[in-house]
């Protein structure tokens, strides 16, 4: 029978061998520019980020929308409202839908979006003859997406407005919706065949702006949104997710946000978050008659290594942190304090065995452990709690982590702990966060899934080549 110690023995070959793979592994249909790469300005640590000209594919928002981290993983702070008294924010669910709404293609250059308008065909002189409705084109939009949003043929579309190429769409492009069996005869064209746009109408539902930003975004930063309708009872703001297969945006099914009139929201960007961006508001009038816009793409702000590194185009690293932390060598390991958060790294390192590892916060003052054996130092002022009463069996031992560690081997010391997670773009087991040692060596932690927590046992972890 196989114990779960040769189950955590084989998950690392297996995580090794698809690393060491990784750059022949086929990497899914991603949009373009959903990252920005990013330097950290070394001379002057509390400065701003200084954008590279480099772009690269790392979000792969479907797998968001089927693996669920952890709920302490997963920021969930309250959305700020600015709007009618009826705006109420609510969280989205992972389960998404196919949008009616384009562009529902990949993404257009504009962060502010064209309006969109809707108008009601009856009585209402600002229409052309013929025509039932109004629909400006969006970026990413082709013709017979648009036709099927009203049960249209293209052709009947595209004769309509007499497209003499129905390929050749304009974002901005006003085109009239003809009745169902109504005859329309093309507004403002030319006996050369060209055609003037119609301007929009001046009357019903309409959603008339619709803004986002910053662009790029950066992980546990908030997105900034605004918008202003017209004859609209009542609004919903959608979270999309971006499908890889099929290159293709789906909204998610509940709305993050349901309200009335113009409006400005501010909702929190995921500390874990692996995908780009993107929302769309639908807005709904008195007929229950519906319009909707997308926003442009939102990318991920990506920082580089805090250390000279080869290309990471699968995935996209947060901004590195550092701060003063201590070390302290052991027989058998490593343990390693962050003075930010107090959590004590335990990086076991013994020959022929299960190379896991953990991180922990101390549940008690320090411990006074006693004297060391000759040859040999205890364990240093923040790691003694730790190091005397952790039970070891999780890191592929027995006993408590004193037996599994062993003595320290030198005094512990203080330096300048950096960290910086990185996030898979494919697959989140290949989540890690490299570590720095007092020496200038880069430990490598497999966190198996998202960012590291209290508590948490990563399958594996080791020194990085540089």
């Amino acid at each position: 029978m196989v114990n779960g110690l040769q189950l955590r023995k084989l998950f690392v070959l297996v995580v090794a061998a698809a690393m060491l793979a990784g750059c022949t592994m086929p990497a899914p249909n991603l949009p373009p520019t959903v990252s920005l790469l990013v330097t950290p300005e070394p001379a002057t640590p509390t400065a701003g980020p200084t954008l590279l000209p480099a772009v690269v594919e790392t979000a792969t928002a479907l797998a968001l929308g089927t693996v669920n981290p952890p709920a302490e993983q997963s920021p969930t702070a309250e959305a700020e409202i600015t709007g009618s008294p009826a705006a109420s924010a609510t969280g989205g669910a992972a389960s998404a839908t196919p949008s009616p709404f384009g562009p529902t293609g990949r993404p257009g250059p504009v962060q502010t979006a064209t309006p969109i308008f809707l108008d009601d065909p009856v009585d209402d002189p600002a229409l052309p003859p013929g025509c039932q409705a109004m629909r400006t084109v969006q970026p990413g939009e082709w013709l017979q997406l648009i036709a099927d949003d009203y049960g249209l043929t293209w052709q009947a579309l595209a004769a309509a407005n007499g497209l003499a190429d129905p390929e050749k769409l304009t974002a901005g492009q006003v085109l009239c919706i003809p009745a169902p069996g109504v005859t329309v005869t093309p507004p403002g064209t030319t006996g050369s065949g060209s055609r003037t746009p119609t301007p929009p109408p001046g009357n019903g539902l309409a959603i008339l702006s619709f803004d986002a930003g910053p662009s790029p975004v950066e992980r546990g930063n908030v997105v900034q949104l605004s918008w202003t309708v017209r004859a609209a009872n009542s609004v919903s703001l959608y979270r999309m997710l971006f499908d890889p297969k099929t290159a293709l945006w789906f909204r998610q099914e509940s709305p993050a946000y349901m309200g009335t009139g113009n409006g400005n929201l501010t909702l929190p960007v995921a500390n874990d978050a692996r995908e780009a961006l993107r929302f769309e508001l639908v807005a709904h009038d008195a007929t229950d008659k519906s319009v909707g816009v997308q926003s442009a793409v939102l990318p991920l702000l990506c920082y580089v290594p805090f250390y000279v590194s080869p290309p990471e185009p699968n995935s996209c690293r947060s901004a590195p942190k550092t701060v003063p932390g201590e070390f302290q060598t052991f027989e058998f390991g490593y343990m390693l304090w962050r003075s930010d958060t107090g959590e004590v790294f335990i990086l076991p390192q013994r020959p022929d065995d299960f190379l896991a590892w953990t991180i922990q916060l101390p549940e008690s003052d320090p411990i006074d452990v006693g004297p060391a054996p000759t040859g040999f130092e205890a364990p240093g002022f923040r790691f003694s709690a730790v190091w005397a009463t952790l039970d070891a069996q999780q890191l592929g031992g027995s006993g408590l982590l004193r037996d599994a560690l062993g003595w320290a081997t030198a005094p512990s010391e203080s330096y300048d702990l950096t960290l910086q997670p990185r996030l898979d773009s494919r697959y989140s087991m290949f989540d890690v966060v490299f570590v720095s040692f007092p020496d200038d060596r880069i430990a490598m932690l497999t966190t198996g899934g998202g960012l590291p927590v209290p508590g948490m046992f990563g399958p594996a972890w080791s020194f990085i080549d540089r």
